[in-house]
């Protein structure tokens, strides 16, 4: 009886640690959370800023690609975005206008291109593009607006990898978004 307890025990000192622990697991679908978005939009929404100043860039592989000035009044909403590095999309120091993803002029604009990116990221897991693609968000504490937003996507026929792992093909438009220096008055 002692020597089959001890090869129970044996066994489960063992196991234990391999059951327990996820191998190179695949993940599939889009990973947001639709909750917090809406609690964070409706903490916004509660606040009632209607005057409200902040900075924002855009970037990827080259960090703040994309660098924006916005002022909100009750009467206006003002942006100034400009491309800081050469592209063959965007010349160093082309001002964008507001038709490009990359042109957000109000708090609710980057609510609202938040979820678009969770509906772009749906369509390009369902087309194969990516077997998954995770949006990550952080939001203020205090106000609820988005403060970082990061959508990367893995696997799929979209991407491909060099010999460290790093992302080495299409990048699904992925970006990295920050919001800074916001500052608001009654």
């Amino acid at each position: 009886m002692k020597t089959k307890l001890s090869i129970f025990l044996l066994l489960f000192v063992i196991l234990l640690p391999l059951l327990s622990c996820t191998h190179d697991v695949k993940l599939k679908g889009v990973s947001f959370d639709k909750a917090e978005f809406s609690e964070q939009k409706e903490k916004w929404n509660s606040a009632q800023i209607k005057n409200y100043l902040f900075d924002y860039s855009f970037g990827s592989y080259r960090p703040d690609y994309i660098v924006g000035n916005v002022t909100v009044t009750e009467e206006n909403k003002n942006a100034n975005v400009v491309c800081t590095e050469g592209s063959e999309e965007y010349p160093s120091g082309y001002k964008l206008d507001n038709i490009s993803k990359y042109y957000l002029d109000s708090i609710e604009d980057i609510f609202a291109t938040l979820y678009s990116e969770y509906e772009r990221a749906i369509k390009r897991v369902e087309n194969g593009d990516f077997e998954y693609i995770e949006i990550k968000c952080t939001y203020n504490e205090k106000y609820g607006y988005p403060e970082y937003i990061a959508n990367p996507g893995k696997c799929g026929s979209s991407y491909i990898e060099d010999k460290e792992g790093n992302m080495a093909g299409n990048s699904n438009e992925d970006f990295i978004f920050y919001l800074k220096n916001f500052s608001w008055n009654k």
